[in-house]
């Protein structure tokens, strides 16, 4: 067909470089990590923090996103990334790792700044190093913090096929680079690289994948507590390219799981599959399972904070949301990027950085910059675009409760912008 009808891509950010990493940084703020490696080629090693914000333009995109601090990296470049709230979100505290070669360097913020005489007002962080992990022999290809620990815990996946566990605090405490910093755990994991690693939301699981297979070890022992097995027709051809805890569930956790076929072609498909993982016998088993479009196979996996929606980034650029339990597609952009998927985020739905006057009684009820939506998701590429992907609320919503909404929105967003800027 004709190239003008197709509709443009939702690009709200372009990177000052490759982009291989998305974080959530509060609520109205992600990060990204970014660089070209330690060649004098010109790329610029750094992660670079946008603003979220509501967007009044002509462009059509709901969201807009402006740059509102670079933290260069030196000769390092960023390929792996989290994030970690230290204190309550309206103090601005979080922990930043990063994947740098052969180590995991540690930023913290110090709270919030901004200029008052900035016409757009971007409110961003005071940012510096706080110290380096050295966590494999070679390459780090994975992080993750424990989301109970308050970025004290933070495990790492590499090369060598170890998965560590770490006490990142012990860097904040004792700032000495002169210091020797050995792991808490070391676990021979994965005969090759270690894909990726997650921990669950209780902080006593780490799910790793690596070699094609994947296995869940305790936290505390490093041991394995069982491995991850295929559901029929999956268990020749495939391999695990990455897992998820997800928060959903009681007496029982659900992960999902994401089969990529090994033999790439045309013809070949991925698969989403949910897992339920019973603590007390030790297993997991397979629950669902959704097949993604032919010929796409998934190069990134996200969940939303609340564990209802995931988010799939795949190896052709293409960009899709789907409800977690039941895999039903709610999104889908194919190709939207001009090559593959590095990273996909969603974003926040309510704002709980703003601390309100105590009369008000509204602490961490005013909506977020991707309030007016069931999900929002940041995607990157290495064509170095950010893309916003936006799933609506259900149509069958009456139109009278629709305009309430909205008109409530409106009001607490004014009131946000407000104080934002009587305490900048």
């Amino acid at each position: 067909g004709n190239i003008n009808s197709r509709k443009a891509p939702p690009v709200v950010a372009i990177g000052a470089s490759p982009v291989y990493s998305v974080r959530r940084i509060g609520p109205r703020h992600i990060v990204l990590a970014e660089g070209g490696g330690a060649a004098a080629t010109g790329v610029t090693n750094q992660l670079e923090v946008l603003l979220l914000s509501t967007n009044s333009d002509s462009t059509g995109l709901p969201i807009r996103a402006s740059v509102s601090q670079q933290i260069g990296t030196d000769k390092y470049s960023n390929m792996n990334m989290d994030v970690a709230c230290a204190g309550s979100p309206d103090q601005g505290l979080y922990y930043i790792a990063c994947g740098q070669d052969e180590f995991c360097t540690i930023y913290e913020t110090t709270g919030f700044i901004g200029n008052v005489n900035d016409q757009d007002k971007r409110l961003t962080f005071g940012v510096r190093e706080v110290g380096r992990l050295t966590t494999d022999e070679s390459y780090q290809r994975c992080c993750s913090f424990d989301p109970t620990s308050r970025g004290a815990r933070l495990v790492t996946g590499g090369e060598n096929g170890h998965v560590k566990v770490w006490n990142a605090r012990d860097l904040v405490d004792y700032r000495d680079p002169r210091l020797a910093r050995a792991p808490l755990l070391d676990i021979d994991a994965h005969t090759a690289n270690v894909d990726s690693v997650d921990v669950s939301a209780d902080g006593r699981y780490i799910v790793s994948v690596g070699d094609g297979t994947a296995h869940v070890w305790d936290i505390q022992f490093g041991r394995k507590v069982t491995s991850l097995t295929p559901p029929p027709g999956l268990v020749k051809g495939w391999k695990v390219r990455t897992v998820k805890f997800t928060p959903l569930g009681e007496q029982n956790m659900y992960l999902l799981a994401a089969f990529n076929q090994i033999a790439r072609t045309s013809k070949s498909q991925s698969f989403l599959v949910i897992y339920e993982f019973n603590r007390q016998a030790a297993t997991l088993q397979p629950k669902g399972v959704q097949g993604m479009k032919i010929g796409e196979t998934i190069s990134t996996l996200a969940l939303s904070q609340d564990g209802q929606l995931c988010g799939v980034g795949t190896m052709d650029g293409g960009v899709y949301v789907l409800e977690t339990i039941d895999l039903k597609e709610l999104h889908a952009a194919p190709n939207t990027h001009g090559i593959f998927v590095t990273g996909i985020e969603f974003l926040d739905r309510s704002s709980r950085d703003v601390l309100l006057p105590r009369d008000l009684a509204m602490r961490g009820a005013l909506p977020g910059p991707a309030a007016n939506y069931r999900a929002s998701i940041v995607s990157l590429s290495a064509d170095k675009t950010v893309q916003l992907h936006t799933v609506p609320f259900d149509s069958s919503t009456p139109l009278s409760v629709s305009m309430l909404k909205i008109a409530m929105w409106s009001l607490f967003l004014y009131l946000l912008f407000w104080m934002i800027a009587s305490f900048v």
